[in-house]
């Protein structure tokens, strides 16, 4: 079955700026570090990814949708539409035929979201799933990493041979 993670944009980006996981101080950049974390997470995990920030207050915001990769949007409210009402309108749709997580801690919208079928993470929660599989994709590259110097590049057989060369050239030479 497909999994979707629904994400409530800033009621998580407030929580993640608290733990230092994006900027507190440049709303846009702390946007674009949440939407990364979260796409690249949804992706390790196997999962869907739809990002929801409303422009409830904004004069003049219209919806907005953003492709992030095959499996990840981000959506923006129109003016005086609220996040919440655009999840559930999500939540609703999809869950006739996915799983949905969806990452809040609006109590109103998690109450919403079970009745419907869904798996609720607190944005707390959330926040400690993508440290470990930040965590965990660092780990699984740090091999591969190695790979990337010479010496991760040449056979054993090239590397003995450099050494033995290496080797001479330190030692004093027998004259005869």
């Amino acid at each position: 079955m497909v999994e979707t993670l629904v994400v409530d944009g800033y009621n998580v980006l407030s929580a993640f700026a608290s733990h230092g996981l994006v900027d507190r101080e440049d709303i846009d950049r702390a946007r674009f570090q949440l939407i990364n974390l979260l796409t690249s997470s949804a992706a390790y995990w196997g999962m869907g990814l739809i990002v929801v920030f409303d422009a409830m207050h904004v004069s003049g915001g219209v919806v907005r949708e953003e492709s992030m990769g095959p499996n990840a949007k981000v959506i923006f409210s129109a003016e005086g539409v609220s996040a919440d009402t655009v999840i559930e309108g999500i939540i609703a749709q999809l869950s006739r035929t996915e799983r949905i997580f969806i990452a809040t801690s609006d109590q109103a919208e998690q109450n919403y979201a079970f009745g419907k079928g869904a798996v609720r993470w607190p944005a707390r929660e959330l926040c400690n799933r993508v440290r470990v599989a930040q965590s965990e994709m660092r780990e699984r590259q740090a091999p591969a990493r190695v790979h990337h110097t010479l010496h991760g590049r040449l056979s054993p057989g090239v590397l003995a041979v450099l050494d033995r060369l290496r080797l001479e050239s330190v030692q004093p030479r027998k004259d005869k």
